[in-house]
């Protein structure tokens, strides 16, 4: 994969990055390179998460499915084979992707709509058929 920022320095010794793809450019404005290559190693980063997000994202409108009370919800085993498990199954794995692993806010609607489902296979208090 290919970044999409690329790192330089100018004359004057201060690094600059440019968008390989707009070729926009914009002052790190340091003249030292560890810094400079932390700043654009962060920039590249966070682009890659978007880029991958946005591809989640995809996937999870594909395959976003209803319970039987009808709340929206992400199987564990997206594709073919998710609708097949129970929809409570596995599920604590994508809350370790809420907390601690903040993914997802909160607020997401993934998120909303998985925890109305767990919540509708609740009995005395825990969710039941866990796996």
């Amino acid at each position: 994969m290919k970044l999409k920022y690329r790192l330089f320095r100018r004359q004057n010794g201060i690094y600059f990055c440019e968008n390989r793809t707009t070729h926009q450019q914009q002052s790190l404005r340091t003249k030292n390179r560890a810094e400079a290559a932390r700043l654009i190693n962060a920039k590249n980063e966070a682009q890659e998460n978007d880029d991958f997000m946005a591809v989640f994202r995809k996937a999870a409108a594909r395959d976003l499915s209803k319970d039987s009370q009808s709340n929206s919800y992400l199987p564990i085993l997206m594709g073919a084979a998710g609708p097949k498990e129970l929809p409570q199954r596995a599920q604590w794995s994508f809350c370790h992707a809420v907390y601690p692993g903040q993914i997802f806010p909160p607020d997401d609607s993934l998120v909303a709509g998985n925890m109305a489902m767990l919540e509708a296979t609740e009995r005395e208090g825990m969710v039941y058929g866990t796996g």
